[in-house]
Formats: C-alpha cells, sequence, structure tokens
C-alpha cells in the first residue's frame, strides 16, 4: 500500500478534483514539513493534515479546511491497521 497514493486520492475526491491535485498538494505538505513520504508512519502523517497540509490548503482557498482535514484524520484512524502492516 503506497500511502501517499492512498491519502492523496482521499484528498482529490475530498476536495472534488482530480488525483493530480490530491497527490500533489499532499506531497507538497510533506515537503513543507521536511519529511521522507517513504518513511512516514502515522504520527508522521497525522502531523502533516493537521499543521503542513491546512496551511497548503489556505494558500489554495479551499473554504472547508476542517471538514477535508478532519475526514483525512478519519480515514487515516480507519486505515491505521493497515497503514502499520504496510510500513514495516
Amino acid at each position: 500500500m503506497n500511502t501517499v497514493f492512498t491519502f492523496g486520492f482521499k484528498l482529490a475526491e475530498l476536495l472534488n478534483q482530480n488525483d493530480a491535485v490530491g497527490l500533489g498538494l499532499l506531497s507538497l505538505a510533506i515537503k513543507d514539513a521536511g519529511k521522507d513520504s517513504q518513511q512516514m508512519g502515522y504520527q508522521d502523517f497525522k502531523d502533516v493534515f493537521q499543521n503542513q497540509l491546512k496551511a497548503r490548503l489556505k494558500r489554495a482557498n479551499v473554504s472547508n479546511i476542517d471538514q477535508v482535514t478532519d475526514a483525512l484524520l478519519k480515514h487515516l484512524n480507519e486505515t491505521q491497521s493497515l497503514f502499520t502492516m504496510s510500513v514495516r
């Protein structure tokens, strides 16, 4: 499971945009956090969603930032067991 694609596609769905937009915004947020997407764990994604992604969404003039990030955090929690297995 490639977690960046999983969350990038979910972000695109939440924003009603194509997959490239979701992947791009998430990738930039990860870069803003100074993280390596291949080494990120649960807490890293949670931090990126709550901080850097919110800032990126604000710059992109997204109006429902809190709903989008809350939905991503919910998706992160729902897929936590699969996420944990794929990181190992």
